[in-house]
Parts: structure tokens; C-alpha cells; sequence
């Protein structure tokens, strides 16, 4: 793994799996645009999973960074998951179905002439779709499965959340996070989780 240039590069990890958190929908889509230019710079083919609404806001602020959103979507260096599909079906075949599916992905990137793959995702929604308990293993299956597939996947989590009285974030997922996940994603800096935890007696 390297992050010359602030940039996040496979080099040595089989994948890479990160967390990071927002604080409100501009945070969110900054995080997104930062993970997803980095990619797209480095030759990558960028998937991304977010509520339909906010995709436009999205291409505005690629846009605002210097990013071509047309060019980049016709080449098919970006594009959109069919979110709720995924759920779905990773509800009912578990992570057979996820490790297949990522396999295709990566298959799919490697033959379009793309350097590799990366994928962000807003995991509010994903809770909301899947509930807490199965997006838990959601997140877990996808820490085991890029254990053996090589491409860098980022998991956002909305720590305002935590100040509703409706909360979708639990203890449990928070605690969570730093499990199933290799690196805490800060600014541009790569944090192991497993020294968080130490530092919260996990």
C-alpha cells in the first residue's frame, strides 16, 4: 500500500478495505469526490453507491475539483451501482453472491484496460436498506473478501447520526468499524484500525 502524493495505491496488500466518517452531505460528497479523482487519476476503474439525489450534486463538485464527469462516465471510468439490487440479492445468497459479483467487477475493470478498482459507499444507506445486523455482515464479508481481491473499497459512515434520537448507527456498528475494516481513513493519512482499538480496549 502506498499514499505517495497523498494518493491511495495498492502495491503490497491483496485489497483495501477503509472507513472514514462525515459530518453532514457536504463532508459526504467531498469524501466521495476526493476518493473517487484519486482513482480516476491513477488509471482505475470508480464505482460508487449513494442515494439518487445526491448524484448530481456528486458530478458538481467532481466538476468543481477539475474532473471531466462526462468524459469520465462515458469512458467508463465512473459509474453509479445499482445499489438496492445489490442488497437485495447479497440478502438472499450471502457472500457467495458478493464475492462473484466483485470478481465480474474486477474482471470487467482489467478488460476495459483500467489500472485496477475502487468503490465508495454512503454506509447510511446501505443500513437503511439492509438493517443494522445484516449490514454488519455485509461489512464483514467484504473485510474477508478483499483478504483475497485486490482493489479499495471505502465505507462512510454519518457520524450526526449518532446525535438522532432514530438512530441507524449503533454502539455496535461503531465499535464495528474498527473490526471490519483494515485502515481508519483521516484527511489523507492511513490509520490501522487494530491500533485504535488498542487504544480503546477492544
Amino acid at each position: 500500500m502506498s499514499t505517495d502524493r497523498n494518493m491511495i495505491t495498492l502495491t503490497d496488500s491483496p485489497g483495501l478495505h477503509l472507513v472514514a466518517y462525515y459530518c453532514c452531505n457536504e463532508h459526504l460528497l467531498l469524501k466521495f469526490a476526493d476518493f473517487i479523482k484519486q482513482g480516476i487519476e491513477l488509471g482505475e476503474k470508480c464505482y460508487y453507491c449513494l442515494e439518487p439525489d445526491k448524484v448530481i450534486l456528486l458530478h458538481k463538485v467532481l466538476q468543481q475539483l477539475g474532473l471531466d464527469v462526462e468524459a469520465a462516465v462515458f469512458t467508463g471510468n465512473l459509474e453509479a451501482l445499482p445499489f438496492e439490487d445489490i442488497y437485495y440479492k447479497y440478502r438472499s445468497e450471502g457472500f457467495d453472491f458478493l464475492k462473484t459479483y466483485v470478481f465480474e467487477m474486477l474482471q470487467q475493470a482489467i478488460e476495459e484496460g483500467f489500472t485496477g478498482m475502487r468503490w465508495v459507499g454512503d454506509s447510511q444507506y446501505g443500513i437503511m436498506r439492509l438493517d443494522q445486523k445484516n449490514y454488519q455482515n455485509w461489512e464483514n464479508d467484504l473485510e474477508n473478501l478483499l483478504r483475497e481481491v485486490p482493489f479499495i473499497n471505502l465505507c462512510l459512515y454519518n457520524v450526526e447520526d449518532l446525535f438522532t434520537d432514530n438512530r441507524q448507527i449503533t454502539d455496535q456498528i461503531i465499535v464495528g468499524t474498527m473490526q471490519n475494516h483494515k485502515y481508519f481513513y483521516y484527511g489523507n493519512l492511513l490509520i490501522r484500525t487494530e491500533s485504535i482499538r488498542a487504544k480503546m480496549g477492544t
